[in-house]
């Protein structure tokens, strides 16, 4: 849970620090989302691969992770839909559950 946190952390300062130093080219602002979910089932790093390809490839999505060691799926996206995630990690035989969301936002140029 603390890799999560230290990576969305990283995540915000550094959006944060090139919002600064490229003021002049913005357009509009977006929201990312962030969210955390706990994944039991996983047997080895084949499931979490698993897992990311799967969530990886559904709509809306913009990048996860999955820890086999942690047993945690994090997911980035817009408009994402706790639920959706949910269903497509238990569709693979796994069980999930929501664990928290942090918002980001995000420069588009």
């Amino acid at each position: 849970m603390l890799i999560v946190i230290g990576h969305v952390q990283s995540f915000r300062y550094h959006r944060r620090h090139h919002h600064h130093r490229h003021h002049e080219a913005l357009v509009s602002k977006n929201v990312v989302t962030v969210m955390l979910f706990d994944v039991t089932g996983m047997k080895d790093r084949n499931s979490a691969i698993l897992i990311q390809k799967s969530i990886c490839s559904m709509e809306a999505i913009e990048g996860c992770e999955v820890s086999f060691t942690h047993g945690q799926a994090m997911v980035k996206g817009v408009n994402l839909r706790a639920e959706s995630i949910v269903d497509a990690i238990e569709s693979l035989g796994f069980e999930a559950s929501y664990l928290q969301q942090i918002d980001v936002e995000e420069t588009v140029r």
